[in-house]
């Protein structure tokens, strides 16, 4: 590989760096380790560089930090997510409670969400008990393309929540893309049971496999 060569692959791994995402470099027929943020991959010299595959992270939104959020940023960050806590309350919003996450914002749904900019790689977990955060939020999610959306709560709750999207107009097809209560059904009780319902139910629909709850 010449100069030119290696800069243009140190151009490529860092861009991975940057926007979170995992990948392999091919080099003269070898396959370099994967590059990842926690560091970079490695490469024989000679031939020509080039990527034979790479993929994005995908992003997990958690709005609302407390207990449950707290187990499942660990969970979810292990398991390939780049995970984003958002919440308005200043007293939840330590950072130090989750070392794991990328990064931690404090703000209304209507600041956190335009910032996140949801897209088609993205998942977003509701954990707020909160009607003044809910309420806002459900509809800047669903009016994204955010592959994933789940909902904390009961099925009475979630019902309930159907209902009223309902009676404001949100077609059908629409609603059903909320994932009500969310996570598998494992009769999970704990923060930490309820967080590994969730990434259960995360990797099923990452995995397109069938994700009910």
């Amino acid at each position: 590989m010449d100069g030119a060569d290696a800069a243009a692959v140190q151009v490529q791994a860092r861009d991975l760096e940057r926007t979170g995402a995992v990948g392999r470099l091919t080099l003269d027929r070898v396959t370099a380790p994967p590059w990842t943020p926690s560091g970079p991959a490695s490469w024989k010299p000679g031939g020509h560089g080039s990527f034979s595959r790479w993929w994005l992270r995908p992003r997990l939104l958690v709005f609302g930090a407390g207990h449950t959020a707290e187990a499942l940023v660990p969970l979810a960050a292990a398991a390939g997510f780049r995970v984003t806590v958002c919440d308005p309350r200043p007293a939840l919003t330590v950072p130090e409670k989750y070392s794991a996450a990328a990064e931690v914002l404090l703000g209304w749904p209507d600041e956190t969400v335009p910032s996140v900019a949801p897209d088609r790689r993205t998942y977003a977990v509701v954990l707020a008990h909160d009607p003044k955060i809910e309420l806002p939020l459900l509809p800047l999610l669903l009016a994204s393309p955010a592959r994933y959306i789940g909902v904390l709560g009961s099925r009475k709750t979630h019902a309930a929540r159907v209902e009223r999207l309902t009676a404001e107009g949100w077609p059908a097809e629409q609603v059903e893309r909320l994932h009500g209560p969310v996570g598998l059904d494992l009769g999970a009780v704990t923060p930490e049971e309820v967080a590994v319902s969730i990434v259960a139910q995360l990797v099923a629909v990452r995995r397109g496999r069938p994700a009910a709850g």
